[in-house]
């Protein structure tokens, strides 16, 4: 069971263009099928389809496979063991949803098929133009999908401003699963909205993860057009709920990968360990926090060894120091220009500390 994970069998990531037990599966071919995925678990075999995990473990960084048996463990009342052993009798217990692209901020790694925000910018830029919402059709989830249900994780987008799956919300009360284990990620810069906030208030608890990837400016540079205090204000408001549960997931690529010390600094000041998870970018490649110049490595090692949470900092690091390929770093800074000259940002007031290294 050492590379085992629970996802092919007991999970569905329901997403606008695909139907996967795994919103981080890559290389998806034409030899894809959710049975050659179940083989390779079956058999102990790293699946290709699976990198995204294994290069984090590698790295020493607590992968989406590791979080998801974990989660699933705890939501289903079950050993690893017992859910290994009842693989194979199709009982999903766990339901992902990317319930639309409708979205407030045009993230910098981010783009038009996950964000509307995005949308002038790349219509702008781009002969492919993008117009109206793209969202999940609810009617595929159907009542054998709710029948064993665990857990449901709302994804967007930005979930709190999306109305499309309220109806599956709906269901769920209806069937008296307010005990399922409900969460969102949110990016902080909206409070649900009132049709929804009633909704949640049937539920026993509502995990919210909050999508913090920068302090301050670094914030708002990479969230644009986020606003750091508006952050502050939204977790205030959202802790005063009785039955929400909050932590913090951070994304590191290579644009925060420098400030990686200030967020572990802010979320160990404010919030207990367990309440912050992060990941570390493997996709879009040419935003993995290796995609930097060698002299700005020998910088952040430089910051990072001498700090006092050094053990939280190594795995970043150990990526950071991992070798970049030149042409995704041009491609990298490409992007930027590309982007700032569009939204008018100069990088200065956000970010002087890597401005030469963007550019």
């Amino acid at each position: 069971m050492k590379n085992w994970c629970a996802s092919p069998f007991y999970q569905k990531s329901l997403r606008r263009r695909s139907d996967f037990p795994c919103c981080w599966l890559t290389n998806i071919d034409s030899q894809y099928s959710h049975d050659k995925l179940r083989n390779d678990f079956d058999n102990n075999r790293r699946s290709k389809y699976c990198s995204t995990c294994w290069i984090s473990e590698d790295k020493g960084v607590p992968s989406k496979r590791q979080q998801d048996n974990k989660l699933l463990s705890h939501y289903s009342n079950k050993t690893l063991e017992d859910l290994y052993a009842e693989r194979h009798r199709g009982i999903l217990r766990s339901l992902q949803v990317t319930t639309s692209n409708l979205c407030n901020l045009a993230c910098k790694s981010c783009g038009p098929h996950d964000s509307t925000r995005w949308y002038k910018e790349w219509n702008h830029n781009h002969t492919k133009q993008y117009k109206g919402t793209l969202e999940v059709d609810m009617t595929k989830i159907s009542d054998n999908d709710l029948e064993h249900l665990d857990n449901l994780e709302i994804l967007g987008g930005e979930p709190f401003i999306d109305t499309n799956h309220y109806s599956l919300l709906e269901r769920l009360i209806a069937k008296n699963k307010t005990d399922v284990s409900l969460s969102y990620t949110t990016n902080t810069q909206q409070l649900p909205m009132p049709r929804l906030m009633e909704l949640l208030q049937h539920f026993e608890k509502v995990k919210i993860s909050l999508s913090i990837d920068g302090i301050g400016p670094v914030f708002e540079y990479m969230r644009w057009p986020g606003k750091w205090q508006t952050t502050l204000d939204i977790i205030e408001r959202l802790r005063l709920v009785p039955n929400f549960q909050l932590s913090v997931y951070s994304t590191i690529s290579n644009m925060n990968a420098y400030y990686f010390d200030q967020i572990v600094e802010w979320n160990i000041k404010n919030w207990s360990m367990t309440d912050w998870t992060y990941q570390i970018v493997q996709e879009p490649d040419d935003f993995a926090p290796n995609i930097l110049p060698d002299e700005f490595k020998r910088v952040i090692a430089d910051k990072f060894t001498n700090h006092k949470y050094f053990k939280f900092l190594q795995p970043l690091l150990n990526a950071v120091l991992s070798p970049c390929d030149p042409i995704l770093l041009e491609k990298f800074q490409n992007k930027m220009r590309v982007q700032d000259n569009f939204r008018k940002l100069d990088p200065n007031n956000f970010v002087p500390e890597i401005v030469d290294y963007l550019y």
